[in-house]
């Protein structure tokens, strides 16, 4: 087994990083996050900029004109631009994810004119609806059913109903909404995802949410009142949702989140070391004192862990596992975990400096409580533990 980045995965990750601290740093989030009006927190410029040197198309296939990416490139390159803003991250991990979605469930027609449109416009991002606003994790384990409906008129398709906490729901040119069609049958067998561009008569953002963390990518709840698309923008032609498919739309979705986890838990981490190198007590630096020390390498070595299950779950996806599903949501668990512990302690490294405003701490900390959300942590141990009930075999390697 290999750990060195391939000369491709390298020139990612040197992308990456030439990014953050070239376009991210500049935009500094720790007062950016502060402004009212959440389209001028929005950070357009980078993705813009994201858009001119490839990033936003990462996930894009070659024969579309994009980046062919593996997903394993794309959590290499999620980390570095999380250690800039886990916000920023986020909003090109939407990009990827549903990117993801559009290549697995749709149809080569439908691939081909949504990809062209999004490589024409570099202000082109994607959302995925399924959060309604008394159903979350229900919908992301596919029990119960849409509270949207989808009822068929003629060769349209009527959709009404409301999302909630959306991801880029303000900002995105193209949404995947899932929707019920039959009342009567599972989700599995009565629903389906809608193809709904933005501009489409009955779609309202009707609310841009205030998070405490991940605060330059907003989340919008967003009405559908009336909205008609085409018979043939059902994504992937069929209705139906897999009962056993990935959770909020993409099989990388858990370790998209236990990328932007890691780069955060980088971030924290790094600046309490800088930190106890500098601050002088008992004469003498405080990283020399064990209690530091030892928390700081402890926390290290958590992120270790947490990075190598991510590598290790992301190339179980790009190869197929049988495993992966499940790898994939434990990642995302295990580095959530990690993430929050290394903040706290970061913050604890500081002391009184920690909790006050003018330290990035702070903000890194209110970041790391939002990964136990999109969705929850029971959410993606459920799915795991759904797993166990039927096959109890976790063998590092199963056939």
């Amino acid at each position: 087994m290999e750990f060195t980045p391939t000369d491709r995965q390298r020139r990612l990750i040197d992308l990456a990083r030439s990014f953050r601290e070239n376009v991210i740093v500049p935009l500094s989030p720790h007062e950016r996050e502060w402004e009212k009006d959440p389209d001028r927190r929005f950070p357009w410029e980078a993705v813009v900029e994201g858009s001119k040197n490839g990033l936003r198309i990462l996930a894009v296939p070659e024969r579309f004109g994009g980046g062919g990416t593996t997903i394993l490139d794309r959590v290499l390159v999620l980390e570095e631009l999380a250690v800039g803003d886990a916000g920023v991250a986020s909003i090109f991990d939407q990009a990827y994810k549903f990117t993801e979605a559009i290549l697995e469930q749709g149809t080569e027609e439908q691939q081909r004119w949504i990809f062209e449109a999004f490589l024409a416009d570099e202000r082109f991002l994607l959302a995925g609806t399924f959060t309604e606003p008394d159903r979350g994790t229900d919908n992301s384990l596919r029990y119960g059913r849409f509270a949207t409906r989808a009822d068929l008129e003629g060769d349209e398709w009527v959709l009404n109903g409301q999302k909630r906490y959306i991801s880029c729901g303000g900002e995105a040119s193209l949404y995947l909404v899932g929707a019920t069609v039959d009342p009567d049958k599972s989700m599995a067998e009565g629903s389906a995802m809608f193809i709904v561009p933005r501009d489409t008569p009955g779609l309202t953002i009707e609310k841009q949410w205030e998070k405490v963390g991940f605060r330059l990518m907003n989340n919008a709840s967003i009405a559908f009142t009336g909205v008609r698309v085409p018979r043939e923008n059902v994504l992937g032609g069929e209705i139906g949702i897999s009962p056993d498919g990935p959770i909020h739309g993409s099989p990388s979705t858990p370790i998209g989140i236990a990328a932007q986890a890691i780069g955060t838990a980088r971030a924290a981490l790094q600046a309490a070391i800088q930190h106890a190198h500098e601050r002088i007590q008992t004469g003498r630096p405080i990283i020399e004192h064990q209690a530091i020390g030892f928390a700081l390498v402890d926390h290290l070595g958590r992120i270790e862990a947490a990075r190598a299950l991510m590598w290790r779950a992301a190339h179980a996806l790009d190869t197929n596992r049988p495993d992966a599903v499940r790898l994939a949501a434990m990642a995302k668990v295990v580095a959530a975990e990690a993430c929050s512990d290394a903040c706290r302690q970061s913050m604890e490294v500081l002391g009184g400096a920690g909790v006050m405003m003018e330290s990035p701490l702070q903000k890194y900390a209110r970041d790391s409580l939002t990964f136990f959300h999109p969705p929850t942590q029971e959410a993606f141990k459920a799915a795991v533990q759904r797993g166990l009930l039927q096959d109890m075999d976790i063998q590092p390697f199963p056939a």
